[in-house]
């Protein structure tokens, strides 16, 4: 055999197993997430939440989005949390930050075609420890629970979770925030379910 016909063969022999390798690279399971992660916040933490990453945008600006589920004990509530790079967004987060927020939202929640929530929101910088992103800023929310219920029910799994929050600069556009519902809802429903079973304290919706 000839030293060219070797690397004609070679050539041929690499670019083949690339093409084999390629479609699985791309394949849809890949991109969207198989189960939530369940998690601590910090070391010794009594709090245990459930997560999933997604994608932030605005301004055609993009950043790492991560949605968090957590049910807080005394009384007994579910609560929502999106995080996401606001600097690396250009989108400025003051209004809603603290207890004594400016702003509020309503921060307005689609689960595939079913009709948008609405909830009141305020936020703080974080950083916790397992999300290894660097400082955040944390949008919270006292949860719906017939959402979570939806969430965790097997006909709404791999539909579309959209967040869209106003901005508060004059005819800015506002922060929209994208997830994909796992097809594995056993991580969420673990954490939700003392929640779900306690029917008090459901948030109303802003008027």
């Amino acid at each position: 055999m000839t030293l060219n016909c070797q690397l004609l063969c070679s050539l041929t022999l690499a670019i083949s197993q690339l093409t084999e390798v390629q479609p699985t690279l791309d394949s849809a399971s890949d991109a969207e997430p198989h189960a939530w992660t369940v998690e601590t916040p910090y070391p010794h933490s009594t709090i245990i939440n459930a997560r999933i990453t997604g994608t932030a945008t605005h301004a055609q600006k993009t950043s790492i989005a991560i949605l968090q589920v957590a049910c807080y004990s005394s009384p007994s509530r579910p609560m929502i949390s999106l995080l996401t790079h606001t600097d690396k967004l250009h989108f400025n987060p003051n209004i809603y930050e603290g207890s004594d927020a400016r702003s509020s939202g309503p921060l307005s929640l689609t689960t595939g075609t079913l009709p948008a929530r609405t909830y009141r929101v305020n936020g703080y910088y974080s950083a916790e420890p397992t999300q290894q992103h660097g400082v955040l800023f944390k949008f919270t929310m006292p949860a719906n629970r017939q959402e979570l219920r939806e969430w965790i029910a097997n006909n709404t799994h791999g539909q579309l979770i959209t967040m869209t929050l106003p901005s508060a600069i004059p005819g800015d556009s506002p922060l929209t925030a994208e997830f994909v519902l796992p097809q594995n809802s056993t991580g969420l429903h673990e954490i939700v379910k003392s929640c779900l079973n306690n029917r008090k304290n459901t948030p109303k919706k802003p008027s």
